[in-house]
């Protein structure tokens, strides 16, 4: 379905309508029944569903709801700019008055907080939902301790 995303916006003979009927009718059913197997454990998947989705504008509130709860219940999140990415649109729907998701994702975006620790803290400013500049990053070298870093990689959901 990603790569099916990707060369449409590449394709733009039709409507951003004609794929996302295409998705309703006939791609949602299938991946809503594949989903465990393709985008529970795989989360560059999801990743790329969700930024295709959002570059779509198909907001389909089954497909959205199974991204979120897969993001909240994921043991670790390995990759920095995917979580970043994540709490950035949890928040942006979250805040939405408009939106099918105002105000219940609450619970999520506090799961997903705990992903933060002394490594990602330093460089993440997880309530403002942005990374901090190379600028701000010089600015509080003083105040990290060696142990705030990490040096090796951690292990896989």
């Amino acid at each position: 379905m990603i790569e099916i995303c990707e060369a449409f916006r590449d394709n733009r003979t039709h409507h951003r309508d004609h794929l996302r009927e295409l998705l309703q009718a006939h791609l949602k059913p299938v991946l809503l029944e594949k989903w465990d197997k393709e985008a529970e454990y795989h989360q560059r998947n999801l990743f790329k569903l969700m930024h295709e989705l959002e570059h779509i504008e198909f907001y389909d509130e089954d497909i959205w709801q199974k991204c979120f709860d897969t993001i909240s219940h994921k043991k670790r999140i390995n990759n920095l700019t995917f979580l970043d990415y994540f709490n950035q649109t949890m928040r942006r729907f979250n805040s939405n008055p408009k939106g099918a998701f105002f105000k219940k994702l609450d619970s999520h975006i506090e799961k997903l907080g705990s992903h933060m620790n002394a490594n990602r803290k330093w460089r993440y400013d997880f309530e403002n939902a942005r990374l901090y500049s190379l600028d701000e990053l010089i600015a509080r070298r003083d105040d990290t301790k060696y142990g705030d870093s990490v040096t090796t990689r951690g292990g896989e959901d």
